[in-house]
């Protein structure tokens, strides 16, 4: 349904819409949540290909409410690790693989061996109203989405959570809810718990934004001198050399251009 260009036409125009939202204009969007994209309006698709991704922009639901978070914009044209490989499909698959895209295949083959044991389920007659029911004993070892991290508190743990706003396999979405839900269990969490999301960076690196942080000084810094991780800067490498500098602010605050200096060097930015 949908090849490399137009992928990378459908990015183009969202970035042109949103990219200047966040008062500079940088080709990155800082917070794809401020930006409202009309795909009916978007230029080059036809019916069939608008309707396919106002399905994979909305929220996933059933009678009972939402089951996942909706996809974010950004990120659509990227290649090597991005949209074609893990929602549309179209990319030259990896060796081995049969599926026409990642989330496919991790959908469909979690609920084959993981949720039925059987592998001749077939997700197209499938009734969804039944998933809370059908997934229970699967999400016993599966899930990672408990908020009470009351017993990792009481040890002193520390967490440092990040997400690439424009990841195609796991919507950045869904770390955001975990971390309100986080904080509404406990409104102290920000002593041990902090998030920090990536503008313009895919699934774990990758992407225009600034995709490397040295995160374990982060961490070693919180947990030996008690300085707890505020600003972080992530850098975007080019041929062996830094290309963009950015900070990465503790969510909710977010990176803004101060008005004046290079919009690739992280000292232009403060964190608001």
């Amino acid at each position: 349904v949908f090849t490399p260009d137009t992928m990378k036409a459908i990015e183009a125009q969202i970035v042109a819409k949103c990219d200047a939202i966040d008062g500079v204009k940088d080709g990155l969007i800082e917070d794809p949540r401020a930006c409202t994209v009309d795909v009916g309006s978007l230029t080059g698709l036809s019916e069939t290909q608008k309707t396919a991704l106002k399905t994979v922009y909305a929220e996933t639901r059933n009678k009972d409410g939402v089951i996942y978070p909706a996809q974010p914009v950004g990120g659509e044209g990227e290649t090597g690790n991005g949209w074609l490989q893990w929602i549309v499909g179209g990319a030259a698959p990896l060796p081995g693989q049969t599926a026409p895209s990642a989330r496919f295949a991790f959908g469909t083959e979690i609920f084959k061996y993981f949720v039925f044991s059987d592998a001749s389920w077939d997700y197209s007659r499938y009734e969804f109203s039944n998933y809370k029911k059908d997934t229970a004993l699967a999400a016993t070892y599966l899930n990672a989405t408990n908020a009470n991290l009351d017993a990792f508190k009481a040890r002193g743990g520390k967490l440092i959570l990040w997400h690439g706003w424009s990841d195609p396999a796991l919507t950045a979405l869904g770390s955001i809810r975990y971390f309100e839900q986080v904080q509404a269990h406990d409104p102290k969490s920000d002593e041990y718990f902090r998030m920090f999301l990536m503008p313009g960076v895919l699934h774990c690196a990758g992407g225009p934004g600034p995709d490397s942080a040295d995160w374990t000084a982060a961490m070693a810094d919180w947990v030996e001198n008690g300085k707890a991780p505020q600003r972080v800067i992530a850098r975007k490498m080019s041929s062996g050399t830094v290309a963009r500098t950015r900070p990465l602010c503790a969510y909710p605050q977010k990176a803004v251009y101060k008005g004046s200096g290079s919009t690739d060097e992280a000292e232009s930015f403060s964190c608001r």
